[in-house]
């Protein structure tokens, strides 16, 4: 089972400058700072549509020509509950004898996008098909460079979870970089078969 977790606190400093015009009296120090108005929760830009994962079969996110473009096998291992939500999930290997990377897809439909923003990892927001996702990496993977994570904002409350892993960790070519990259072709293709999925529903 694959449970990633996240940390969801953030830390807000405040810096507090006092400014006096000159010749004039200085201000009153209140004996107690006035408490520092909530900070606004980090959101993400709009999303084009939505595209709600309800009822939909992980599995189903990758069609075949877009699993034989991978280079991944045509049938995906599913898990029902992959994480502490109940989230479905689908797993793909490489379609060889020496498996190297894999693909997952998570469809989180208790959780908006928004939440991994604070990721304790760097979060980077970037742009999915029209969608705003968060790019990052697993808290218990910090300095993996064969790992990455586009969690995509597809509807109201809910997040397509897409992952890339190499899983060759004596291959010279992966970088954070080649991985991220491969990360959000891997969402594409998933937000593209997911357009096409609630279009037929309609």
């Amino acid at each position: 089972m694959i449970r990633p977790p996240f940390a969801a606190t953030l830390t807000v400093g405040v810096l507090v400058i006092g400014l006096a015009g000159c010749g004039a009296p200085p201000a009153p120090v209140p004996d107690v700072a006035p408490p520092a108005p909530p900070a606004a929760a980090a959101r993400l830009p709009a999303r084009p549509a939505e595209l709600p994962l309800d009822g939909l079969d992980a599995c189903a996110v990758l069609t075949p020509a877009q699993l034989g473009g991978f280079g991944l096998a045509p049938v995906g291992v599913r898990e029902d509950e992959s994480d502490v939500l109940g989230s479905p999930a689908c797993l793909w290997d490489t379609d060889t004898k020496r498996t190297d990377e894999s693909r997952l897809a998570r469809l989180i439909t208790k959780r908006a996008a928004d939440y991994y923003l604070a990721n304790e990892n760097p979060v980077r927001v970037v742009d999915i098909a029209g969608f705003p996702a968060v790019e990052t990496t697993s808290p218990i993977r910090p300095s993996d460079q064969d790992h990455c994570l586009v969690l995509v904002d597809v509807a109201a409350g809910q997040t397509l979870w897409t992952q890339y892993d190499a899983l060759l960790r004596d291959n010279p070519g992966i970088t954070q970089q080649v991985s991220c990259a491969r990360a959000r072709d891997g969402a594409a293709a998933m937000v593209a078969t997911l357009r096409e999925l609630r279009k037929a529903a309609n």
